[in-house]
């Protein structure tokens, strides 16, 4: 196929290419800035045990870390390199983030000009979602960083006819003009054997960016179809065979991971056990594009609701200015993505705001249109009026950096207040077996850890089976606890330790906690499984509900002690 002649575009003023230099800099600054001043939590320390282990593991583990292998195997070339510290593991994050930054710049300038491309980058600099997720060991900036590459990509191929975004609703046009002082000539359509040329090694470098996405996250599939719809309603047949043809070869990549993973993406969701309502999980995705991670109850502050304004506003702006393949294009990159998950999590629970990061980028570029189209003739002040959009991203910025609430979990404190207690022969017991990996990255010792791999909460029995098996290799019992309300809601394992030990140590962080036992020794099977609680669905005061009750043993002689657990 023959692609549209791209219209002629002038340089970008030197002020521009300066100020982007900025900008670089000051996404580099933010991404590193305390980079390893937090402990690494579960994800991360997956990530870690697969980067730091043998290079079959990259594929062994498919069925505990439900994603495409691209990024662990990076990851694992990257820390032969440069070492497994907290901060060498998070460095790949921080380069993904920051080239996403100078790929907003590049969309930006394919869609309206340099102007709108510095101002949507300045809007990502600071923005908290990004920030948070290019300082984690996991696969996400690199997710969002592919997808703007697959669609600068796109662009190159299918490019929007438009040059620089006005400030006036004329367009300009292929014939010679001046702009700032510098004549542009037209340009004529490029014969066709050129422009076959050309065209084929965009293609495949679309090809190629489209299938390092793919292999990134299994939502990249999302954008993917979103790039397949722009190519059919703004530029019809031919484009969309070419779509069809170099997609293809890039899900042909894919085949041979599909096949391998398709048993664990058959059973994969979340840990929610029931689907979130769409309104709910919709609120939840605008409030971390715009304040990052920070606890549902929290308010949203004002950038919740001046950046979806912002970008509303731009669309219609793009719009009325002739600049409808663009517009187009940006909305279906957010909106498919959102929309997809939004969907697929009604019929299994698998929604996460993170998993449709990289639609950000593309509610990003819609709000930079605004200042952008209305200040085109003042760059300074388009400057400006960017800047003043992405003012409210600081305070939850700086919330993200010091609040302890909002801290990931300490699993670097906890192993150190263990490995100054652990005496040789302990046993460590898990209530959330995959919680293993994270603690040993930090309290790699000869102790054996114990857990159940399960997907059905414990039990009385289970509980009891679990610490039984621990204590039969002798020493004292430490239960390492997290994620209660999904492995053990009913409490059994600490409730069934607490019935026949006595706690010699305990420490507490929020949902993670670790406690100490001296094993019994006076029988065999020294843990007795505890009986279902007895209902009493008992109302104190409108304050406590009492749902129920469990004691430790059915019969007692006077004078016995009885431990009683209240739920």
């Amino acid at each position: 196929m023959t692609a549209p002649p791209a219209a002629p575009t002038a340089a970008p003023p030197a002020w521009h290419r300066w100020l982007m230099l900025a900008v670089i800099a000051a996404a580099f600054a933010l991404r590193v800035y305390r980079l390893d001043a937090q402990s690494l939590w579960y994800d991360e320390g997956f990530s870690a045990h697969v980067a730091l282990g043998d290079f079959r593991g990259i594929f062994a583990y498919a069925g505990m870390d439900p994603h495409p292998p691209l990024y662990h195997l990076l990851l694992w070339l990257w820390t032969h390199l440069a070492g497994g510290s907290e901060f060498a593991l998070r460095f790949p994050s921080v380069i993904a983030g920051v080239t996403a930054v100078a790929l907003m710049y590049r969309l930006g300038v394919q869609l309206g000009g340099s102007l709108l491309g510095v101002a949507a980058a300045i809007l990502a600099v600071a923005n908290p979602f990004l920030v948070y997720y290019s300082q984690e060991a996991r696969m996400y900036s690199l997710f969002t960083a592919l997808a703007l590459l697959s669609t600068v990509c796109l662009l190159g191929v299918l490019p929007t006819p438009e040059r620089a975004l006005p400030a006036t609703g004329r367009t300009t046009t292929p014939s010679a003009k001046s702009v700032r002082g510098e004549r542009i000539e037209p340009v004529a359509p490029p014969r066709a054997s050129t422009s076959s040329a050309r065209t084929a090694p965009s293609w495949g470098w679309y090809t190629l960016a489209t299938a390092a996405l793919l292999l990134t996250h299994y939502f990249a599939v999302f954008l993917v179809l979103a790039h397949g719809l722009w190519a059919i309603l703004a530029f019809g047949r031919p484009a969309t065979l070419g779509w069809l043809k170099h997609t293809a070869l890039a899900a042909l990549v894919t085949v041979p991971w599909l096949a391998h993973a398709a048993p664990i993406l058959a059973g994969y969701q979340t840990l929610a056990s029931t689907p979130l309502p769409l309104n709910v999980a919709l609120q939840q995705v605008q409030v971390a594009f715009t304040t990052g991670v920070t606890p549902p109850e929290w308010p949203g502050g004002l950038s919740t609701r001046a950046i979806p304004a912002a970008a509303l506003a731009g669309l219609l702006v793009l719009a009325t200015l002739r600049r409808q393949r663009s517009a187009f294009l940006l909305l279906l990159a957010l909106a498919v993505p959102v929309a997809g998950l939004l969907v697929l999590s009604q019929y299994r629970p698998t929604f996460n705001s993170r998993y449709v990061i990289a639609g950000l980028p593309f509610l990003l570029l819609l709000a930079a249109a605004l200042p952008v189209a209305f200040a085109q003739r003042f760059g300074a002040i388009a400057i400006l009026l960017a800047l003043a959009l992405a003012a409210p991203f600081a305070p939850p910025l700086q919330r993200a950096f010091a609040d302890p609430e909002l801290a990931r979990h300490d699993w670097r404190g906890l192993a150190a207040y263990v490995q100054q207690r652990a005496h040789p022969g302990d046993v460590f017991v898990f209530n959330a077996w995959y919680a293993q990996f994270v603690f040993d990255y930090y309290a790699a010792g000869p102790q054996p850890r114990v857990g159940v791999r399960s997907d059905k909460p414990l039990d009385g029995a289970t509980s009891a089976e679990l610490l039984n098996r621990a204590a039969e290799r002798g020493g004292r019992l430490w239960l390492v606890l997290w994620q209660d309300e999904v492995t053990d809601p009913g409490g059994y394992l600490p409730a069934t330790a607490e019935a026949s030990a006595r706690v010699l140590q305990q420490r507490w962080d929020g949902p993670l906690r670790v406690f100490a036992y001296e094993t019994p020794a006076s029988a065999v099977t020294p843990f007795r499984p505890l009986a279902p609680p007895r209902p009493v669905a008992a109302n104190l005061a409108d304050e406590i509900a009492l749902e129920g009750f469990t004691v430790d043993r059915t019969e007692a002689a006077p004078g016995d002690t009885l431990k009683v657990m209240l739920y």
